[in-house]
């Protein structure tokens, strides 16, 4: 028997990690989610105001990217790590 994934399957699931009065705008804040560092970012000015990525920078390996430049490229929401300022979509 195959295993087939349906587009639902992907759909991301969201999972209340803090109040939105933790969050500072147009700024990241990292949050532990199942032994996971998670960056959550709110841009009140958005259509989707609270983005979740994983925290570690592909780069370099280091869980930096909380800590990272919300920017925007075009018309991509960016975020530039702060290591080594590659930009992230």
């Amino acid at each position: 028997m195959t295993q087939t994934t349906t587009a639902r399957a992907l759909e991301p699931r969201w999972q209340p990690l803090c109040s939105l009065a933790d969050l500072v705008p147009q700024s990241g804040v990292v949050a532990l989610h199942e032994g996971e560092q998670v960056a959550l970012f709110y841009l009140p000015d958005t259509e989707q105001k609270v983005f979740a990525v994983g925290n570690r920078d592909p780069k370099s390996g280091a869980n930096v990217i909380g800590r990272g430049i919300v920017g925007q490229l075009g018309p991509d929401l960016v975020i530039a790590s702060p290591l080594y300022k590659q930009h992230f979509r």
